[in-house]
């Protein structure tokens, strides 16, 4: 039995960019496993160019997303200045471009960690002193995190489920989703993993974007529980 670290993150907005969208940027509507490690880094004070290698790679790192509410989203015009200007700074802009950019709007996710007792060990004591070392933020920013720390649970793995059970959180499209009646699905095709040269690699995501369960079987998944509460989910980043 192994512990699993959970908390919740949320804020009035967010925007994890989709790498395909550029005059007009759109958001993935959940934060991106890439971007779950990327805010652990952020909290340990690891190197930008080391973070993602000593995270999956020696610390064993898996993730797990939920929706606390219901996906939002709004469009809103950016001003966008030259970088670099600095003689210009606190003048009236001129000729500034604005760029429609989507935002996640009002957002909350539960997240799961997943990782090596050593990572667990300073993530948990981070997290419980409410320290971290860079801001937090919602994959842009300007998009400045509230982390809140649910502590360690317990958790037991589940395998070749031939029955339906409810997952808690999204899952990939391994996974097969028993369809329910006027349930909402949602598939995106988001990083789930990045190596030291800051390559990616892809999955298929499916979720309710009403924060509803889903009825999924035939895969390997999670449970956890502490204090008479209990959820079932599903590792995005480990196949």
């Amino acid at each position: 039995m192994t512990e699993v670290l959970v908390m919740d993150i949320s804020g009035p907005f967010g925007h994890y960019k989709k790498p395909h969208t550029t005059a007009c940027p759109l958001s993935y509507s959940m934060p991106t496993p890439t971007a779950i490690l990327g805010m652990l880094g952020a909290i340990l004070g690891l190197p930008r160019e080391e973070y993602s290698s000593i995270l999956q790679e020696n610390g064993q790192v898996k993730i797990a997303i939920g929706f606390n509410k219901p996906v939002r989203k709004i469009r809103m015009g950016m001003n966008l200045n030259e970088p670099g200007n600095s003689k210009e700074l606190g003048k009236p802009l001129k000729k500034v471009p604005q760029i429609k950019v989507e935002f996640l709007k009002d957002c909350s996710y539960r997240i799961y960690v997943g990782c090596s007792k050593l990572i667990r060990d300073m993530l948990h004591k981070d997290l419980q002193e409410h320290k971290s070392h860079y801001t937090p933020y919602l994959g842009s920013a300007q998009c400045i995190a509230q982390v809140k720390y649910l502590g360690k649970w317990d958790s037991e793995e589940l395998k070749d489920l031939s029955h339906g059970i409810p997952v808690n959180t999204a899952v990939t499209d391994d996974c097969k989703v028993l369809v329910q009646p006027e349930q909402v699905y949602h598939r995106e095709s988001m990083p789930v993993t990045m190596g030291s040269d800051r390559c990616a690699t892809y999955a298929n995501v499916i979720f309710d974007p009403n924060g509803g369960l889903l009825w999924v079987k035939e895969g390997t998944f999670t449970r956890i529980w502490k204090h008479g509460n209990t959820s079932i989910i599903k590792w995005l980043n480990s196949q």
